[in-house]
């Protein structure tokens, strides 16, 4: 397994011993990233088939999308705790769709429904498709 947030490739093993703690156990059909927390949804048999058949979408970095074409994050790059508070705030999560207007002097992004304000070195840590 992938995590989405995070992008850390991790097995169905390292998730159980994250979720071991939790009350709940597996009953609750979610998956925890072992490195970041990050819950996401346990992946079908189905969507596990057709991830596999669809062609994979190359993903670039904020900083390489093109201006007002929309994107969707596909994973967030890093460790850094700060980094990464910053983007929850703002709701750059994947799956969320974001839209560029400007990239200077800072970058300009539309998240939901909200526009926010964010620097390069920020802006290369999204991933997008």
């Amino acid at each position: 397994m992938k995590c989405a947030f995070c992008g850390f490739e991790f097995d169905a093993t390292q998730a159980d011993a994250s979720c071991a703690s939790c009350g709940i156990g597996k009953r609750c059909g979610l998956v925890k990233c072992p490195r970041c927390h990050y819950e996401t949804p346990a992946e079908s048999a189905a969507d596990r088939k057709k991830s596999m058949d669809s062609p994979m979408t190359p993903e670039c970095s904020l900083t390489e999308w093109p201006l007002g074409v929309k994107a969707r994050i596909a994973r967030i790059n890093t460790a850094d705790r700060n980094a990464l508070r910053k983007m929850i705030a703002m709701g750059a999560l994947p799956p969320a769709e974001i839209l560029i207007h400007k990239k200077f002097p800072s970058y300009v992004l539309d998240i939901g429904n909200g526009r926010f304000t964010i620097d390069k070195e920020l802006a290369a840590l999204i991933f997008v498709v």
